[in-house]
């Protein structure tokens, strides 16, 4: 449960929520509309003290993008948050990608004279991977699913 749902959904909210499948059928309907509404009251009652919108508030600093995703994956079951798995493992692949790019440009890793002859403007050696060799590799960490998705997302950018 997260922070807002905490503090919106007070221990009355909880038990009344808990008490209506045990209501007769014909005053079930009304007493989650009436829960509803005190849900919401009590939800606009929050958000018009600033130190509760502080205090939930996250900052979107650098990353915060897999931070949101993290959090949203905790919240559902795994069969629907295979999809996130996957965003999130092609995130980290991005992000060796963007390190070993980085690694080989700040510690100015020689280049064979084949390299230099070709062109000054060629691209790195690793750039020449194809992306089912990646597939390959990946297929050990990744699950059936997330494996097929990383597969269509491939096929899409090509």
């Amino acid at each position: 449960m997260s922070s807002f749902d905490s503090a919106v959904n007070t221990d009355f909210l909880r038990i009344s929520k808990s008490l209506v499948p045990y209501l007769d059928a014909d005053k079930q309907k009304a007493a989650a509309i009436f829960i509803k509404a005190f849900e919401l009251m009590s939800t606009i009652d929050l958000f018009s003290r600033e130190e509760f919108v502080r205090s939930i508030t996250k900052p979107r600093d650098s990353g915060w993008e897999k931070i949101f995703l993290s959090d949203v994956r905790s919240s559902i079951s795994d069969e629907k948050g295979f999809f996130i798995d996957a965003i999130l493992k092609l995130s980290e692949v991005k992000d060796l990608f963007a390190v070993k790019n980085n690694e080989q440009t700040d510690f100015n890793i020689p280049i064979t004279p084949a390299q230099s002859a070709a062109s000054p403007n060629a691209p790195p050696p690793y750039a020449s991977t194809n992306s089912s060799q990646i597939l390959d590799k990946l297929s050990g960490i990744l699950d059936p699913n997330q494996l097929q998705i990383l597969k269509v997302l491939s096929a899409f950018i090509k």
